[in-house]
């Protein structure tokens, strides 16, 4: 899990600067809010994975709300969360956002949560790139440039 807003697979993949997808590297990354950030002056930068049978169950009624027709059941989640990470250079800004990987064994989804998000003339890319065989996956690329400020409930 990067302070940029990254997760990687396999290796680190620290990069600062965001890139449209798909990257020039081999790279497997999930990128909720790639950006250049900073997490050294203040905000928290966590992870965790879980079998916690409440978070299991929420999670698995979030899949379900969507995609009923799978009857899933949540074995296994990844909580990626960045809080009140400000931008680089730029202390007095804030964006918490968050990546929740989950998985049954055979469907793996990505939920992507967005908390407040400072307003920001930097580049921003948003993309899920994580293949696994036989599974569903919330995917989407988006390059933003002068992000707008909104609030959502994160997990």
């Amino acid at each position: 899990v990067s302070n940029n807003g990254l997760i990687s697979f396999n290796e680190a993949f620290n990069s600062f600067t965001p890139n449209l997808f798909p990257l020039p590297t081999p790279h497997t990354i999930i990128a909720p809010f790639w950006t250049d950030l900073d997490n050294r002056v203040s905000g928290i930068v966590s992870y965790r994975e879980s079998n916690d049978p409440q978070l299991l169950q929420r999670a698995t009624q979030d899949i379900n709300r969507y995609y009923h027709f799978l009857d899933f059941n949540a074995t296994w989640v990844f909580v990626a969360t960045w809080d009140k990470v400000p931008y680089f250079s730029s202390p007095e800004t804030k964006n918490t956002f968050q990546a929740v990987l989950i998985t049954n064994g055979n469907n793996s989804f990505v939920i992507m949560n967005y908390g407040y998000i400072d307003v920001t003339t930097r580049n921003v890319v948003v993309k899920t790139l994580y293949l696994i065989p036989q599974s569903i996956l919330m995917c989407w690329s988006t390059k933003y440039r002068h992000i707008k400020k909104h609030n959502m409930v994160l997990m």
